[in-house]
């Protein structure tokens, strides 16, 4: 059996989102990329146990004409806080025939942890996957390595977001911990999603500009990011304003009455040596 230790072998940026966990790998042989056949992946605890995780995409090829590169898709729900194994294993060579072919298997083994966060984190988290920053080339004219939206920022607009929900009669007086048992958890990132936009909006203002010179040049982010907020803004008031509605109307409790909402875990992928993103997710 040849082992590989977890380096370049998995791409540096895993794709996110709550318990989702998309991971990449590459097989390879002496040096080269190489296809396996039977390619399988395990989760197992630090005494090597294996353990159940809701598989989305079984370990098999995302692309079929990359050579070696296999994806796997699972969700980490129901995990407790701790460390875990993640292996992957492929026979090459995947189309042996013949008694006078060995063929071995190639194994690659690496760890992720689960730790716990706040709720706050949990939802900038969620709210990053909403705007599509969590994939930070996604925006083509800005800075590929940066997010267009940082944890402060995301978190301004989470809380202004949860104060606009208290505000819209029958006024309450709900937390962010209090906000998903209320039924607005929806609410909040669809109003925290709509302050981001717009707040980009405004400042993408000065950003704007036009040249012409036989060949016109126009650079307007500005409406683009205020056309896609007042998309939102248009269905959101009335959403809120009606779920309060119907709440008062039910009997059902608002605000600081409201029950707690259960505790958050989130995931520090630790896939070394350079992965370290979070994840977060309800358990």
């Amino acid at each position: 059996m040849s082992e590989q230790q977890i380096n370049n072998n998995l791409l540096p940026q895993t794709h996110f989102t709550s318990s989702f966990i998309n991971l990449y790998c590459d097989f390879n042989f002496g040096g080269a990329p190489v296809d396996v056949a039977n390619p399988t992946a395990i989760v197992t605890d630090m005494n090597d146990v294996a353990v159940n995780v809701t598989v989305i995409r079984p370990l098999s090829k995302p692309n079929k004409d990359v050579t070696g590169r296999y994806s796997f898709s699972f969700l980490t729900e129901g995990l407790a806080a701790g460390t875990y194994n993640i292996i992957f294993t492929g026979v090459y060579p995947s189309g042996a025939v013949g008694e006078s072919v060995v063929s071995e298997t190639l194994r690659i083994v690496g760890k992720f942890d689960i730790e716990s966060v706040s709720t706050e984190l949990y939802y900038i988290n969620w709210l990053r996957m909403n705007l599509f920053d969590a994939y930070t080339s996604f925006y083509r004219i800005t800075d590929p390595n940066e997010y267009s939206w940082n944890d402060e920022m995301l978190y301004y607009c989470l809380t202004t977001s949860l104060s606009r929900i208290n505000g819209i009669p029958p006024v309450a007086d709900y937390t962010i911990n209090q906000i998903r048992n209320a039924g607005f958890e929806a609410s909040l990132l669809d109003g925290a999603k709509y302050e981001a936009l717009f707040s980009r909006a405004v400042g993408e203002i000065l950003n704007d500009f036009s040249y012409s010179d036989g060949l016109t040049l126009t650079l307007d982010r500005h409406s683009k990011y205020r056309a896609m907020a007042a998309d939102i803004w248009a269905t959101w008031i009335e959403r809120v304003s009606l779920i309060k509605e119907f709440a008062c109307r039910s009997g059902g409790w608002i605000g600081i009455r409201g029950w707690p909402m259960p505790p958050t875990t989130s995931m520090q992928l630790a896939l070394m040596p350079n992965w370290q993103n979070t994840i977060s997710v309800y358990t």
